[in-house]
């Protein structure tokens, strides 16, 4: 690609910002970005605490349940087998083909 000279940007004005000028910038945008986070995790708290406080009442409330009534640990699980291997799909009831 003989001949083609590409046109370079003009360089930037080498005073565009004084220091103190760039530091009042970055100060603007650290505070701006701070209340942007703060106002996000602010959202957050006010959804997931009383999410998170409900289901640790409802746990805290069976397991007082379960101490006052003395039901035994694991009666909420179900107790059976299913009749079919999910794996095989052979019953395991000699009386059902």
């Amino acid at each position: 690609m003989h001949g083609i000279n590409p046109t370079l940007p003009n360089p930037p004005d080498v005073d565009a910002y004084s220091r103190d000028e760039f530091m009042e910038l970055m100060k603007k945008f650290w505070q701006d970005q701070d209340t942007i986070f703060e106002d996000f995790y602010n959202k957050i708290d006010a959804n997931y605490y009383p999410l998170n406080n409900s289901i640790a009442w409802i746990s805290k409330t069976m397991e007082e349940l379960r101490r006052s009534w003395s039901i035994p640990n694991g009666f909420w699980e179900p107790k059976f087998t299913p009749s079919i291997s999910v794996i095989g799909g052979k019953s395991r009831n000699p009386n059902f083909p």
